[in-house]
């Protein structure tokens, strides 16, 4: 829990303090001050977070612009964040999309009934599933025994993401499943790029832009890097392959990937990789993998995963300095919005993304086949279970 949101406040069962910040959009059922007869009247209201105590909110959509009120926790039934602007369904599909497009399933992948079912490391939930990414999949039944068939070939069990709004018939499949832990989907707009504030590089050459952009990083660095750090020699870089520093850092779940999940990891994509590093003093301190693929839609998307810090350099600002960097070559490379994912129970990482401007924009589960929920590898895949895919959530 944030230490700022007050801990008498009720949250909705779709939501959680974490996510209530100063700027947060929330909706706020309270009761009315004069209770009826027949029971207690409620009124909703929508709005941008001014303050969490006392509780104020900057009202929209009223013919007051800018309106401030301030609510009574105790007249309060429930309140929930909301995304920055309205979430569509294509929205949702659009990023589900890109995100496919960043972990396709290098062993096999098909399409069956809009579906996009893909076999890759047989570790990861986002390589080894079958998501829903054409609009009649939100209503149309699940081709659950097509899926099945895939991925028995395969010795896998039979793994489906199921995002909100966009995989509701997901949730009424034949047989049993068994339904993983929620995870959220943040974005943040890259309009205005961490590294481009206050720098101008209309008219200057690339060489310029990028000594600015390194500048404007550095300046990043100062304000959030511990100061034992700063006065240390600090570099870092985005190469098109992971480089055996890099790898050497990588865990999942705390764990080496095997060697052939490894080389998943830089296998061609329909997009662009960039495999980030910061390095102190000639070692190798913090990773990331960064994708741009794009959505049916035109848009661009920047997304990065593969979070690792190195134990004894962690908490002293290298999270927020990577999201940094990446975010500056994302725009860079024309990506219009950033994406990452972290588990619901992450509530340090969800914080950290909260503070790079990252919001909430909707949340998926996985569901697994419980009759194939642990099946032994075959042919070139290796066991998964049901855990949750958490390697990118730190």
């Amino acid at each position: 829990m944030a230490d700022s949101t007050p801990t008498h406040l009720p949250i909705s069962r779709w939501s959680d303090p974490a996510s209530l910040i100063v700027g947060a959009r929330v909706v706020i059922r309270r009761r009315l001050t004069d209770a009826s007869p027949h029971g207690d009247h409620f009124t909703d209201v929508i709005g941008t977070l001014v303050s969490l105590d006392p509780l104020v909110v900057r009202r929209q959509n009223t013919g007051i612009p800018g309106e401030e009120i301030t609510i009574d926790p105790q007249l309060i039934d429930v309140i929930k964040p909301l995304p920055a602007k309205p979430v569509r369904n294509s929205d949702i599909r659009a990023v589900e999309y890109a995100y496919a497009l960043a972990f396709p399933g290098v062993i096999h992948h098909e399409w069956v009934k809009g579906w996009l079912v893909r076999v890759g490391d047989g570790v990861t939930e986002r390589s080894n599933s079958a998501v829903p990414l054409e609009p009649h999949t939100a209503f149309d039944d699940v081709p659950v025994d097509a899926i099945r068939d895939i991925y028995k070939k395969y010795g896998l069990p039979a793994l489906v993401a199921a995002p909100d709004r966009i995989a509701r018939p997901a949730f009424h499949m034949p047989g049993a499943w068994i339904r993983g832990p929620e995870i959220i989907t943040m974005t943040k707009d890259l309009e205005v790029a961490p590294a481009s504030v206050g720098a101008s590089t209309e008219g200057a050459s690339e060489e310029e832009s990028s000594a600015e952009n390194a500048s404007a990083i550095r300046n990043i660095a100062a304000n959030t890097v511990s100061g034992e750090l700063l006065s240390r020699d600090i570099t870092w870089e985005i190469a098109q392959q992971p480089n055996y520093d890099w790898l050497s850092l990588y865990r999942f779940r705390g764990q080496p990937l095997p060697e052939s999940a490894l080389r998943q990891l830089s296998h061609e994509i329909d997009g662009l990789l960039g495999f980030g590093r910061i390095v102190i003093d000639g070692e190798t301190v913090a990773i990331t993998r960064g994708t741009i693929t794009h959505s049916p839609d035109g848009r661009a998307w920047l997304g990065y995963s593969a979070v690792e810090v190195a134990e004894r350099y962690r908490r002293q600002g290298l999270g927020t300095l990577m999201g940094a960097i990446m975010m500056d070559w994302g725009r860079r490379h024309g990506a219009d919005t950033a994406y990452l994912h972290v588990i619901e129970s992450n509530i340090p990482g969800r914080n950290l993304y909260h503070k790079l401007g990252f919001g909430e924009h909707h949340r998926h589960r996985y569901l697994a086949d419980a009759s194939t929920a642990r099946t032994e590898s075959a042919g070139t895949a290796t066991r998964t279970t049901t855990d949750p895919d958490t390697s990118h959530m730190k």
